[in-house]
C-alpha cells in the first residue's frame, strides 16, 4: 500500500478545502460553481497518466472547449492582482485542479484500500490542518453550536457523504460521475440569483455554457 501517496493526497485535499471556501469570499456563486466544475476536465487530462485510461480524440475537443470557456470567463474581468473576482476564480480553479488529482488518485487506490480507510486518509491531514482554527473558534461558540458543527461537518459531511461518494466512485467511470453531478450547477447558480441577488454577465453565460457543455 502506498501510504505516502495517500497522505500527500490527504494534504492536498486540506489545501483544496482552503482554496474552495476562500473562493466564495471573493467572487460570486456563479463564478465559483462554474470554476469548481472544471475538475472533470482536469481529471480527463490526468486519467491517462494516473489511471492509464485511454482518451478518445473527441475528448480533446471537449477539453479545448472547456479551456476556452475558462478564458472567456476571465476576459469578463479586469486582469489585476487586486481584482477580487479574479482572485476568487483563480482559487476555485486551483481547487478544481487539486480535486481532479485527488479523485483520480483515490479511484486508483480504491482497488487496494477499503472505503473506510479511504475516508480516513482523505480527511486526516485536513483535520489536523484546520484543528487550530477550530479550537480558536470553539472558545466563542456555545456547547450546542459545537455539537451541531461536529455532527454536521464531522459525521454528515466528513463520513456519510464520502461513504456514499466512494461507493459510487468505485463502481462508476469518472465521466458518469460528472454527468450525475451536473444538476448542482444550475441549482447553485439559481439560488445565488434568487437569494443573494447576484447577476449574470455575458462572459459568465458564454464561458459557463462552454464549460458545462464540455462536462456533459
Amino acid at each position: 500500500k502506498n501510504y505516502k501517496l495517500m497522505l500527500l493526497a490527504s494534504f492536498l485535499n486540506g489545501l483544496r478545502m482552503l482554496f474552495f471556501y476562500s473562493a466564495f469570499l471573493y467572487t460570486t456563486i456563479a463564478n465559483s460553481v462554474i470554476m469548481s466544475f472544471t475538475w472533470p476536465i482536469f481529471a480527463a487530462i490526468l486519467s491517462p497518466i494516473i489511471l492509464k485510461e485511454k482518451v478518445q480524440k473527441s475528448s480533446l475537443a471537449w477539453i479545448a472547449l472547456a479551456f476556452g470557456g475558462i478564458i472567456v470567463m476571465y476576459m469578463g474581468h479586469d486582469i489585476s492582482l487586486t481584482n477580487k473576482d479574479i482572485a476568487g476564480m483563480s482559487l476555485m480553479l486551483a481547487s478544481a485542479i487539486l480535486y481532479a488529482f485527488i479523485m483520480t488518485t483515490f479511484k486508483k487506490e480504491l482497488k487496494i484500500y477499503s472505503r473506510t480507510e479511504t475516508i480516513f486518509y482523505l480527511s486526516i491531514v485536513g483535520a489536523l490542518m484546520f484543528l487550530p482554527s477550530f479550537l480558536k473558534s470553539a472558545s466563542i461558540l456555545s456547547l450546542q453550536q459545537i455539537i451541531i458543527a461536529i455532527a454536521y461537518f464531522g459525521i454528515v459531511i466528513g463520513v456519510v457523504q464520502y461513504l456514499l461518494f466512494f461507493t459510487g466512485l468505485k463502481k462508476l467511470k469518472m465521466v458518469h460521475y460528472s454527468i450525475l453531478t451536473y444538476w448542482e450547477k444550475p441549482v447553485a447558480i439559481g439560488l445565488g440569483i434568487l437569494i443573494l441577488h447576484e447577476s449574470l454577465t455575458i462572459p459568465i453565460l458564454i464561458g459557463g455554457a462552454m464549460i458545462i457543455s464540455a462536462d456533459i
